[in-house]
């Protein structure tokens, strides 16, 4: 799996010494400092862009929308997967299908996602984020994974909807109306005619 980081505000990177970092090692069951977690993102209309995911260390960072790293990946097959390495504490994630592969959602006012978005631990609410107690997990659950599925709020659904369903119906229910016309004119054609 491969990790692609966009951005990492340096004040949020944790540095630790390499002695440091043995000293906590030895101190800790099992030797492990941190976990390196799986996430994998369904719910793609296509394989257009990438998948954008935002990882946020905070209630803050996650509620004014700063994430503290953002990692994306290819899809394929409708699907896309990574590793984000090194986690140790509480953390909240945000997908979402970034179809012009620029790394930003695109959002209506009051943050709306326009983009199809996922949130991690299965939270979701109609249109906007989750609260960070229902998305937010803890570094140490097993298994290391966190399984996003995509979707679009109702908002937008129904404005994708009015924009190209309500057209075709349109079209639809004027062409049946034209058959039925003609129809219609052949049928009194017929009538008109007894040969």
């Amino acid at each position: 799996m491969t990790t692609h980081t966009a951005y990492c505000p340096p004040a949020r990177q944790r540095l630790r010494s390499s002695f440091g970092a043995l000293l906590l090692a030895a101190a800790l069951p099992g030797g492990a400092l941190a976990a390196d977690f799986d996430v994998e993102i369904t719910g793609f209309a296509d394989d257009i862009g990438q998948a954008a995911v935002e990882l946020y260390a905070s209630q803050g960072a996650y509620e004014s929308r700063r994430p503290d790293a953002l990692h994306a990946a290819p899809i394929v097959a409708r699907r896309a997967r990574l590793r984000i390495n090194g986690l140790d504490g509480a953390y909240a994630l945000i997908a979402y299908h970034d179809r012009d592969s620029d790394g930003r959602q695109r959002t209506l006012p009051f943050r709306i996602p326009i983009d199809a978005t996922g949130y991690s631990q299965g939270a979701w609410r109609a249109f906007n984020s989750p609260d960070w107690v229902l998305a937010s997990f803890s570094s140490d659950i097993e298994p290391p994974l966190q399984l996003i599925r995509l979707r679009t709020n109702a908002f937008v659904a129904f404005g994708q909807m009015m924009a190209i369903g309500l057209p075709v119906l349109l079209t639809v229910f004027v062409g049946l109306g034209i058959i039925r016309r003609i129809r219609l004119a052949f049928t009194q054609a017929r009538k008109a005619d007894p040969s």
